[in-house]
């Protein structure tokens, strides 16, 4: 997502298609920020009326010292593991049925990131939750490589929590929904989805779109963009929408806009790998993950 390139000719906007989630897939690996991400969902999980299928995936690695077993899976030599990781699903799916959200549980053993788009593909899901600290203790500076690699293959919408993320179970209402756009029709799906998280929360929506300091942040430029989010506003439906512009970066800016107005969720489009088997994805809902204060909903382009 970026504010930088001038957006292309003016098109009308439509109304907002109605948005399910019925299908939801939380990835954990049991850390603290994992179970953090799954308590931040189940409030968004009841009210669209979805289940969650909680997935652990058991990592394959090879042992010291080679031998014959050096391609054995650590939970075939050790089944203990394979136990407590069914246990402590199993916890974790109470945890939503207390919360009266159905769930399920799956159990896989292999590569994290192959396992999680694959079950994603499976069921299908309409939403990938994920924590972005993993049990190494990764600096709050990275995202962490599986939820980055997810991030930027998943073909559904993927939500990152961060651990210092305020879980919206505890107010039920975030204070803000903030969508970043740039008018273009992957920024358009984005909106969609971000309507209707604030229209289900009763929270306020955020629009903005960033001009990149530059031959556009000029006034009959700024006048035009103006017109733009008025337009995208009202194509929103949702009766509390605040429509900002501003100049800079738009990373920093999307960061600064989300702390000022205490978003509790920042949504923004992607344009996904285009076709490559990367794990990278665009820079600016790169850096908006890694440093947001609060979680981030990216929703792939096509």
């Amino acid at each position: 997502m970026t504010g930088g390139a001038r957006p292309g000719a003016r098109r009308p906007a439509a109304p907002q298609p109605a948005i399910e989630l019925r299908r939801i897939l939380w990835a954990c690996d049991f850390s603290t920020c994992s179970v953090e991400a799954l308590r931040f969902v189940l409030p968004m999980a009841r009210a669209y009326g979805a289940e969650v299928t909680a997935l652990h995936v058991i990592p394959t690695r090879l042992p010291e010292g080679g031998g014959p077993l050096s391609f054995a899976n650590p939970a075939l030599l050790q089944p203990r593991l394979h136990h407590e990781a069914s246990a402590a699903l199993d916890r974790f799916a109470g945890l939503a049925a207390a919360a009266s959200v159905p769930a399920q549980v799956a159990l896989r053993e292999g590569k994290a990131v192959e396992h999680i788009l694959e079950m994603a593909a499976t069921l299908p899901a309409d939403l990938i939750v994920q924590g972005t600290r993993g049990l190494g203790g990764i600096e709050r500076s990275l995202i962490g490589s599986v939820a980055e690699a997810v991030i930027g293959r998943a073909r559904c919408p993927v939500l990152t929590v961060p651990l210092d993320a305020r879980p919206p179970s505890r107010t039920e209402v975030p204070a803000a929904v903030l969508c970043a756009t740039d008018f273009s029709a992957h920024a358009d799906r984005a909106l969609a989805l971000a309507a209707s998280l604030a229209t289900r929360s009763g929270a306020e929506l955020l629009l903005v779109h960033v001009v990149e300091s530059g031959p556009f942040a000029q006034e009959d430029w700024t006048r035009k963009v103006d017109g733009r989010l008025a337009e995208a506003a009202r194509a929103t439906g949702h009766g509390r929408t605040r429509t900002i512009q501003t100049t800079g970066s738009a990373a920093e800016q999307i960061l600064r806009v989300a702390r000022e107005r205490k978003a509790g969720i920042v949504v923004l489009g992607t344009h996904g790998a285009r076709g490559l088997r990367s794990i990278l994805f665009g820079s600016t809902a790169r850096r908006v993950v890694r440093d947001a204060p609060c979680a981030v909903l990216t929703v792939r382009g096509a």
